[in-house]
C-alpha cells in the first residue's frame, strides 16, 4: 500500500499552516474534553436518579419494618402491663399460671433489620456528591446516625 503525501518531502510549511494545524488540534482536543465532561455529567445524573429510587425503596422497607416493630412493641407493652398487674397479687393458682404465661414473652426480642445497602454503597463509593440538595444530605446523614445509635 502506498502512502500518499500531499506535499513532497522537501516542502517547507509556512507559519500560517503551523498555526492552523495547532488551532485545529487544540479545538479537537478541547471539544473532546467538553464532550467527555458532558457525557460524564449525564452519567452521574442517571446514577443519582438510580440511587435516589433505590434509596426510596430502602426507606419504604424501613418504614414497613418500623410499623411491624411498633405493633410488636405494643404487644410487649400489654404483656408488661399484665405482668405488672399480676406482680401486685399473690402468685398462686391462676395468677401464677398467667404470670408464667406472660413472662415467657419477655424473652422474645426482635431485631430491626434496617435496609441500608444503598446508603452504604453511596457513602463508600463517594457518590454522595451526586446529591446537591444540602437539606436532603443532612437528613440522610441524621437518619444514618439514628440507625447507628439504635443498632448500638
Amino acid at each position: 500500500m502506498e502512502v500518499h503525501h500531499p506535499h513532497p518531502p522537501s516542502h517547507k510549511k509556512k507559519w500560517s499552516e503551523y498555526i492552523i494545524e495547532f488551532i485545529m488540534l487544540f479545538t479537537a482536543v478541547f471539544l473532546g474534553f467538553i464532550a467527555e465532561n458532558i457525557r460524564e455529567h449525564v452519567g452521574e445524573q442517571n446514577r443519582a436518579k438510580e440511587f435516589s429510587a433505590s434509596l426510596v425503596q430502602d426507606l419504604q422497607s424501613d418504614i414497613i419494618e418500623i410499623n411491624n416493630q411498633t405493633k410488636t412493641i405494643g404487644f410487649y407493652i400489654a404483656v408488661a402491663d399484665s405482668l405488672l398487674k399480676l406482680s401486685k397479687t399473690k402468685l398462686e393458682g391462676r395468677n401464677a399460671s398467667q404470670f408464667s404465661f406472660y413472662s415467657r414473652f419477655t424473652y422474645w426480642t426482635e431485631h430491626v433489620s434496617w435496609n441500608r445497602s444503598t446508603f452504604e454503597q453511596i457513602k463508600n463509593s463517594g457518590s454522595l456528591r451526586y446529591f446537591t440538595n444540602v437539606d436532603l444530605m443532612k437528613k440522610l446523614l441524621e437518619y444514618n446516625a439514628i440507625v447507628n445509635n439504635i443498632n448500638s
